[in-house]
């Protein structure tokens, strides 16, 4: 008796939850305007919400990673975005809504909406109103649930260039950034890699490369004049350093499908800016028209000594202006339009009663504090520079460190190089031969923008010649010492054997396998490191970082060996003839 009452309470409850999810439904109905038999409209409402509610639900199995908070105002919606449309009625439904690839959406009850061209923004205003038309008093939400999958095609001044696959929240830095990094183990792209580092001293690339580092990205001037075109036929010009400093999504937009996204090369000579010293990301940045001091502040990130007193000036043309500046480098004074020159300098302790800077150098490698600091241009030595950002590491290696000067004497106004009118320029007035000609050539091909400088001798040796004075611009490499010396040609197994000190180039060429049988003899070469300069045995002493070669010997064409051989004949006859005639006078004599 008592389970009897007790089913028939339980009854009852499920009979009077049935009636009040019934009324409730009944009531959304009325409240949309709907007609028709009420109670198959709920039914359906209702399984059409646990279909969504599953289709939520199983969504959230796919972890989903983005690179960027996405901005509404910004990001553009495409073909393949996933838009949750929530209304906060009785049964508090989700609907996932995909913009089809005719970038439109169709909202239950309306019908398709057109979406091309439009900000995730402006979507969520207009499907809110469309919703708000036919609803009024229920309230509705719309956000991005999950970003669309996007090709772009990634060129110029990066390392794999090419079309990645990526999501459409990643915004052009961080492409950018994938397209400097290899895409997989491919053995060609590590190869290509470790080439580059093996004989990147006998060239210009590896120069440029360092010429360029003013961001840990790319130089300043790629990174301030990166050209987006999009599928539709607009662009965007990108400033990835004002979009750092600033928070600036205008100038770093998020990548759209069909994006070509191209990174120029970096272009020398052209005004630049820079903020160095006691800051935590010492800068020299390409000038642009309407640059401010709060650029420079902002991307040098904050001071870092703050055990003492730090003074912050702009330095132009000699003269000092203090800023006011917190630790943070946000400034409460005037924000001062930025003039080409232009440096900044966070000064403390020691460094306050130093002479004024009219310039920047740039230092890159083994030293205590690598970075940008200030010079007075032309005066500075490079042994006042070096003690000034704390000295050499313990695993610098000064045989390979090296000065690098921008020549702005081969750029014309543009500060754009035509490499080849240049050296024809070079041989307009010159008395060589054909041959002294091709070597020209070769030379100036090859040609670095080296500072004539022993840092071995500067600072182990205290030569006065080799402390040389430093220009506005230069960049002072310091290396690891790579503890190998590489050896390649004609030897059985080449690549990088371990340096020891003292040894001589059979040493090295032993490690290697020796000398295969097609190996010129005699002919070895030592590569010096830091200069590229080619020398024979017994000019060099073999240090880390050196490249020995053991050349073929010289390949002859068949026409050149057989009138080589003609010749010998020629002068073999001729010698006998000789001998014949002089023979037949002492006949005659005597």
């Amino acid at each position: 008796m008592i389970i009897m009452k007790i089913q028939f309470g339980v009854g009852i409850r499920r009979v009077i939850a049935c009636l009040l999810l019934a009324i409730i439904a009944t009531l959304n109905i009325c409240a949309q305007g709907m007609s028709g038999n009420s109670l198959i409209e709920s039914e359906k409402l209702l399984q059409s919400g646990t279909s969504q509610l599953k289709s939520s639900l199983d969504t959230k199995d796919a972890q989903i990673v983005y690179d960027n908070v996405i901005d509404a105002k910004y990001y553009k919606v495409g073909p393949g975005d996933v838009l949750s449309f929530q209304k906060l009625d009785a049964l508090a439904m989700e609907e996932n809504l995909v913009v089809t690839p005719e970038n439109s959406v169709f909202l239950p009850r309306i019908g398709l909406v057109e979406v091309k061209g439009k900000t995730l923004q402006q979507v969520k205003d207009t499907l809110l109103l469309l919703q708000k038309q036919r609803t009024a008093n229920v309230p509705c939400f719309v956000s991005l649930k999950k970003a669309r999958t996007v090709f772009v095609t990634i060129r110029g001044n990066v390392l794999f260039p090419g079309t990645i696959a990526a999501s459409a929240s990643w915004r052009v830095s961080t492409a950018i950034k994938s397209a400097m990094q290899p895409r997989s183990a491919n053995a060609s792209e590590q190869a290509a890699l470790i080439t580059s580092k093996a004989f990147g001293t006998n060239g210009n690339s590896q120069d440029q490369m360092l010429l360029k580092q003013t961001s840990s990205l790319l130089p300043s001037y790629c990174m301030r004049n990166i050209y987006v075109l999009h599928s539709d036929g607009t662009s965007d010009l990108c400033d990835l350093e004002k979009a750092s400093a600033y928070s600036d999504p205008t100038s770093d937009g998020y990548i759209r499908e069909g994006d070509e996204i191209f990174v120029p090369t970096n272009m020398l000579g052209y005004p630049t800016t820079s903020i160095g010293g006691s800051v935590a990301r010492p800068t020299t940045l390409i000038y642009k028209k309407d640059d401010k001091v709060s650029l420079l502040l902002k991307s040098a990130g904050r001071l870092t000594n703050l055990t003492g007193e730090v003074k912050v000036y702009l330095v132009r043309n000699g003269e000092k202006k203090e800023l006011s500046v917190n630790e943070q480098m946000v400034l409460s004074g005037e924000d001062i339009p930025l003039l080409p020159g232009d440096v900044v300098v966070a000064e403390s302790g020691r460094s306050m009663n130093t002479s004024i800077s009219t310039g920047s150098v740039r230092i890159v490698g083994e030293v205590t504090m690598p970075g940008v600091y200030p010079i007075a241009n032309n005066t500075t030595k490079i042994k006042d520079i070096i003690s000034s950002c704390g000295n050499f590491t313990e695993q610098a290696y000064l045989p390979l460190a090296y000065i690098l000067r921008n020549d702005v004497n081969e750029q014309n106004g543009n500060g754009i190089v035509n490499e080849q009118i240049e050296r024809l320029k070079k041989l307009q007035y010159s008395n060589l031969v054909l041959e002294d000609t091709t070597r020209f050539m070769i030379d100036q091909i090859a040609k670095r923008p080296l500072v004539a400088c022993d840092f071995s001798k500067a600072f182990n040796d205290n030569s006065t010649n080799d402390n040389v004075t430093l220009q506005d611009g230069d960049v002072i490499v310091v290396p690891k010492n790579p503890r190998t010396v590489y050896v390649y040609g004609q030897v059985k197994k080449g690549g990088y054997v371990e340096y020891v000190k003292g040894q001589g180039i059979e040493y090295y060429i032993a490690l290697a396998g020796g000398m295969t049988e097609n190996a010129d003899k005699g002919r070895e070469r030592i590569i010096k490191g830091r200069t590229g300069v080619w020398l024979k045995n017994d000019e060099a002493i073999i240090e880390a970082g050196d490249i020995i070669y053991v050349p073929h010997p010289p390949d002859e064409p068949s026409a050149m060996q057989a009138a080589r051989y003609g010749a010998y004949a020629s002068i073999a006859g001729g010698i006998v003839g000789l001998f014949g005639a002089f023979f037949g006078l002492y006949n005659i004599l005597k």
